[in-house]
C-alpha cells in the first residue's frame, strides 16, 4: 500500500532530483507555488491531504517525467511491487479463471 508520507516524500525526491523545490515544481506546472507546501500536507485538523492525481499528472508532464520514474521515488516498500507486479494490478489482459 502507498501511504500519504510515501507520496509526499517522492514529490520531494522529485524535486530534489530535477534541481528544484516542491514550490517550483508546481510553478513550472502552471499550479500555485503553495501547492507542495509543508503546510498544504495536512488539514486543519491533523488529517492528511493527498495530492490528486491530476496535480499530479500536471507536475509530471510539465517536467517531462513518466508515472514510472516518478512512482520509483516512492520509498523502497514499494520494491517489491514495481519489480514484481501482481497479475491481477498489471494484467488486464489475463483471463480470470477463478469466480468469487
Amino acid at each position: 500500500m502507498i501511504t500519504h508520507g510515501w507520496i509526499w516524500q517522492a514529490i520531494d525526491a522529485l524535486a530534489m532530483d530535477l534541481n528544484t523545490t516542491p514550490s517550483g515544481l508546481a510553478h513550472k506546472a502552471g499550479l500555485a507555488r503553495s501547492t507542495f507546501a509543508p503546510s498544504k500536507r495536512y488539514d486543519v485538523n491533523g488529517r492528511p491531504h493527498w495530492p490528486s492525481t491530476k496535480i499530479i499528472a500536471q507536475v509530471l508532464n510539465a517536467h517531462h517525467v513518466s508515472f514510472e520514474q516518478f512512482i520509483r521515488l516512492v520509498p523502497e516498500p514499494r520494491t517489491r511491487w514495481v519489480e514484481n507486479p501482481p497479475e491481477c494490478l498489471w494484467n488486464p489482459t489475463k483471463q480470470e479463471t477463478e469466480t468469487v
